[in-house]
C-alpha cells in the first residue's frame, strides 16, 4: 500500500490526495468554503475535514 498526503487547498475550496510514491494527485475533492483542518482515523478508513466559516 502506498503512502498518501492530504492537501487542503483553501483558496480553491478542495482537498487533493497525493500519492507520495509517484508525486501524482490521485483525486481532488470539492469542499465547502475554506477547508482548514483534517483528522484521519488510525486505520485510514475515515477522515473528517473542518471548514473555517466567518
Amino acid at each position: 500500500m502506498s503512502e498518501h498526503l492530504i492537501v487542503l487547498n483553501k483558496d480553491e475550496d478542495t482537498i487533493s490526495i497525493v500519492n507520495l510514491a509517484t508525486n501524482e494527485v490521485e483525486k481532488t475533492i470539492a469542499t465547502s468554503h475554506n477547508p482548514h483542518e483534517v483528522v484521519i482515523t488510525h486505520d485510514g478508513k475515515k477522515n473528517v475535514c473542518c471548514l473555517f466559516l466567518r
